[in-house]
């Protein structure tokens, strides 16, 4: 369930959101309770679709809860982040800048950090860090330039631990290329090349940077 409010034109005999507004959308079952957002989009409307410049909040009841207390503010095309614009982690630190299509990170775009430390600056295609590019470590110091496969970061199980990994991923989700591996407390455990998820001295044959 939906509720729209804002301006609206009138175009063969149906009245659409066309200029400003704000629609709110529920979780299935929901009622118009805050508990109960899905998410809500803030911004501009053409002919009955959230497309222009707008924010987009992510509520509690949203159907991805890794997107849960997220915020995105630029433009859009029927609802999805599309062209230049800004992602906000919870509590409202930058997490990406850059571009989008069709909801995803792609184009150039820099990646933040939860503290606000720069992550990653360069290309991205699906979301993924896909050609040329900077990995950062914390200190603002350079982790590694060059070209990037399938890169990204997030939780990885090493050795009984849940650790985090920053660098590149194969296919299957393991570490394969360069990286950084932290454990809990954020202290490095490896960086490095990765293959197949073990730590080797070069990079693997099938990347790119290999000799």
């Amino acid at each position: 369930m939906c509720h729209y409010e804002g301006e609206m034109s009138l175009s063969y005999r149906i009245w659409r959101a066309h200029g400003q507004g704000r629609l709110t959308c529920y979780a299935e079952g929901g009622g118009p309770g805050a508990e109960d957002i899905s998410w809500i989009y803030e911004g501009q409307f053409h002919q009955g679709h959230a497309t222009g410049q707008g924010r987009t909040t992510y509520g509690e009841q949203y159907e991805d809860p890794d997107l849960q207390g997220y915020v995105y503010f630029g433009a859009h095309v029927d609802g999805n982040a599309h062209g230049q614009g800004t992602w906000y982690y919870p509590g409202g630190a930058v997490q990406y800048v850059g571009d989008h299509q069709h909801g995803e990170y792609q184009g150039q775009g820099i990646s933040y950090r939860h503290d606000g430390t720069r992550e990653y600056e360069g290309t991205w295609h699906g979301s993924c860090w896909r050609g040329n590019g900077i990995l950062y470590r914390p200190d603002g110091s350079i982790s590694r330039e060059g070209e990037w496969v399938n890169g990204g970061s997030a939780e990885y199980e090493w050795q009984g631990e849940t650790c985090w990994y920053e660098g590149d991923w194969d296919e299957e989700g393991c570490l394969h290329g360069w990286g950084i591996l932290y454990r809990p407390d954020r202290t490095v455990e490896r960086e490095g090349w990765w293959q197949n998820c073990e730590p080797v001295d070069g990079p693997p044959p099938d990347y790119p940077d290999a000799p």
